[in-house]
């Protein structure tokens, strides 16, 4: 019985390799119905099939390496929810991988055992398994370098420090087969090769429990972002209703208005009618929108932050044209622009106005003079967006790591950032980021005629 457990286990551990590299490189199919939903019954479909073909044809070594191929690609075609091509390339690249910790682990082997030492069954078995946890470590190390969704939530010295234990593990079984005739000699060597067992399934459920706390990092991420989505698009709602309201509530006092005018005028009191209009033409000229761009959306949120700028005292530039042809989703168009604003707005108010001698042509000015450059302009099928920003040097401190590549970019930035790469990402666009030592840039362009 102990026979077929230990042969059998080899068998799983290849399977269980087989299912985190294939979900390496793509998803589960969590739609269809079977057996083949569930991670670890695949893994049991799998490792039952394949326990003849390494029992009963053991020597024939291209017969054993087609039928565990042909079983791979059969039983991952239903797992994956990837086209046969992929899981053929994947099965392919995973049997290379097999190949591979063999031959490294044969190679090594005249060094792992001690000379004129017997052999046994025993010590047969953990240099198998040797092979195996080789195999293991290298598909987590190819899991944690190229599942970026999900392992970016957990630092690179964590993960380091996680793959410690296989190589544990490793070091372990080799003191076991170098130790293997002392072992014998004590009658523990079904004990020896137990605890390696067991070493080997602790890996397996230390990897599975980071992935889990990786994917729930990774969804408290998303949900972080959802709610700051959901809690800048309700702002800027209210703000919306709060303007149509007072447009409401202003066109009922035109009348008033009016009526009062004209009494003015009839009475002669042209002084008093006179500053009654300076006085309703400022509150006019206050609700009335600066901007207009031909959509709606567009320019509830340009308004709305050129307000916000000149409450602070922060100069709002603007460049736009035609933005009716626009086909971009108008909710996603509202987080890009809010979260841009938002961040530039935020950034403005970390500056002080420094006044500084520069030279002896201009004896004083401005130095950082706070300012928020907006191009927002429709051009041959494209939506081009670039913001700039003045800075201060502990906003370059907190993102001079930006401005490397797209996954730093995403852990760096702050969550107005984060949303609006994601949003980028999600219409097909690309976008680019520069600062100076004081002005922070990103320019981004979105192919229009994909929304159409």
């Amino acid at each position: 019985m102990f026979d077929f457990i230990r042969s059998y286990s080899v068998v799983l551990i290849e399977a269980v390799c087989c299912i985190i590299f294939f979900e390496t490189f793509g998803e589960r199919n969590r739609t269809g119905k079977g057996i083949f939903v569930s991670r670890w019954k695949t893994v049991l479909c799998l490792s039952v099939f394949s326990f003849p073909a390494a029992a009963f044809i053991r020597g024939h070594v291209w017969l054993k390496l087609m039928f565990h191929f042909a079983l791979t690609l059969v039983v991952m075609s239903f797992y994956m929810k990837e086209e046969v091509k992929k899981c053929l390339l994947l099965s392919i690249i995973l049997q290379g991988l097999l190949w591979l910790s063999d031959f490294i682990t044969l190679v090594l082997y005249p060094s792992l055992v001690l000379p004129d030492a017997m052999k046994s069954e025993k010590e047969e078995f953990l240099v198998v398994l040797l092979a195996k946890m080789f195999l293991l470590l290298l598909i987590m190390v190819v899991n944690i370098v190229f599942r970026h969704r999900d392992t970016s939530y957990i630092r690179a010295r964590d993960w380091g420090v996680f793959l410690l234990i296989p190589v544990f593990t490793m070091a372990v079984t080799i003191a076991f087969i170098r130790n293997m005739q002392l072992i014998l000699m004590t009658r523990l060597e079904r004990f020896f090769v137990e605890m390696a067992l067991g070493f080997v399934c602790l890996n397996i459920i230390m990897f599975y429990f980071m992935q889990n706390v990786a994917r729930r990092e990774y969804l408290l991420h998303e949900k972080e972002l959802l709610d700051v989505e959901t809690k800048n698009q309700t702002k800027l709602y209210k703000t919306i209703m709060e303007k149509v309201q007072d447009q409401r509530k202003l066109s009922h006092e035109y009348k008033n208005q009016i009526t009062c005018i004209q009494a003015l005028c009839e009475t002669g009191e042209y002084d008093k009618l006179k500053e009654y209009l300076g006085q309703i033409s400022g509150e006019v000229l206050h609700d009335l929108d600066y901007i207009d761009t031909n959509h709606v959306f567009v320019n509830a949120v340009l308004n709305a932050k050129y307000q916000e700028a000149a409450e602070r005292d922060i100069l709002f530039v603007c460049k736009i044209n035609d933005l009716s042809g626009v086909t971009m989703n108008s909710s996603d168009l509202v987080v890009l622009l809010s979260n841009l604003l938002n961040n530039a707005i935020e950034a403005c108010e970390k500056c002080e106005v420094a006044l500084a001698q520069e030279s002896s042509m201009q004896n004083e000015q401005k130095m950082n003079p706070r300012k928020i450059k907006i191009k927002c302009v429709c051009e041959e099928d494209e939506l081009i967006l670039s913001v700039r920003n003045t800075q201060n040097g502990t906003l370059k401190k907190e993102r001079e790591r930006l401005y490397t590549t797209k996954r730093e970019n995403s852990e760096s930035h702050g969550i107005g950032l984060k949303n609006v790469i994601q949003i980028i990402n999600k219409n097909d666009g690309y976008y680019a980021l520069g600062h100076t030592e004081n002005e922070f840039q990103i320019s981004i362009v979105i192919p229009q005629g994909a929304h159409r």
